[in-house]
């Protein structure tokens, strides 16, 4: 299943500081399947919050995945999951560049926990998630 945000926006595009800004998404089936993958084309400035998040979920029970952009000590990519104890994360080692459109992504393997980040279509980092 594909799950595609649009808004309708001037033709600068929207703009979001990666501090306050949610979109939240309700009643929405499908989305735990065997596969997850999520694609984000972002513009990064040249200053920021120090971890400014692309996208979360962060469940009653405890059961999280966090996809962020780490900037210390240079921009670069981050998945993580976690549950109650257990938490695993992934970090790309290609420097994101700021100033210019970009597209980032993490697919994983659920079933095997294969994870991989993309930085403009890129391989950038690849590992095994230990948390489901």
């Amino acid at each position: 299943m594909m799950l595609l945000l649009l808004a309708c926006s001037p033709p600068e595009g929207l703009w979001f500081d990666g501090v306050d800004d949610m979109v939240q998404v309700q009643g929405v089936e499908g989305l735990d399947g065997d596969a997850l993958t999520l694609e984000i084309w972002a513009t990064l400035s040249k200053t920021g919050p120090v971890m400014g998040d692309l996208l979360d979920r962060r469940d009653a029970t405890g059961d999280t995945f966090l996809f962020r952009v780490r900037r210390e000590p240079l921009p670069q990519l981050e998945f993580g999951v976690g549950l109650p104890g257990r938490e695993w994360g992934l970090r790309g080692k290609m420097v994101i560049p700021t100033e210019t459109p970009v597209m980032l992504a993490v697919t994983q393997d659920r079933r095997t926990g294969e994870t991989r980040l993309y930085l403009n279509g890129q391989l950038d980092q690849q590992g095994t998630c230990q948390a489901p």
